[in-house]
């Protein structure tokens, strides 16, 4: 499941999944657009 869909699935905008990761918004904005890309050890 891509990011954009979790989010929309369980009705979480980007400011509140950034502030649940503790990112910036901006962060989630490029991960959304496949600008950025997370570490695999940053995935569990």
């Amino acid at each position: 499941m891509k990011l954009k869909d979790y989010l929309r699935i369980n009705n979480i905008s980007q400011y509140k999944f950034a502030k649940m990761c503790n990112l910036d918004r901006s962060a989630i904005t490029l991960l959304l657009q496949g600008k950025r890309f997370p570490r695999p050890d940053t995935l569990n």
